[in-house]
Parts: C-alpha cells; structure tokens; sequence
C-alpha cells in the first residue's frame, strides 16, 4: 500500500494510515515543526505583539478612549501628543 498525503487520501476515499509511534512524538516535535515554518513563526509574533500592546496599552496611551478632550482638538505635535491630537 501507498501512503498518501491526509488530503489527497480525503478525496480519493482511502483511509489514512498513522504509523503508531507517530502518535506521541509529543511538544517539542510540535515546537520543532513550528520552528520550520515562517510564515507561522511570522504569525506568532504578530499575535504576541497584540497581545503586548492590549496588556501595555494604558502605558502606550494613557488617555480616555470614551472621554473626549475638546480643549486640546487638532493640536499640533508636542510633548504629550506625538502625533498631535
């Protein structure tokens, strides 16, 4: 018997053989396997960069989202406001 990709063995009807010890590699296998991979590794730190923002973000932006400040509306750049108001 030929193995087969899990896809191509989806649409051609054949089930798909798993050889037993590849059941329990376990997670390093898993990190390795990820590590391979850039387009995920690239995704990773995307979300771990979301992540990093929304847990600082009261530091990054200590204003009020919800409260405006109509005081300080289309300022120019300075100290408080990097990128003006």
């Amino acid at each position: 018997m030929m193995r087969q990709p899990a896809a191509e063995a989806a649409l051609t009807g054949e089930p798909v053989v798993i050889h037993p010890a590849s059941r329990n590699r376990g997670f390093r296998y898993l990190l390795r396997r990820y590590a391979r991979n850039r387009l995920a590794l690239i995704g990773l730190w995307v979300v771990l960069l979301i992540i990093a923002l929304a847990l600082f973000a009261p530091w990054i932006s200590p204003y009020s989202p919800i409260k405006p400040d109509f005081f300080n509306t289309l300022k120019a750049p300075n100290r408080a406001h990097l990128m003006g108001t």
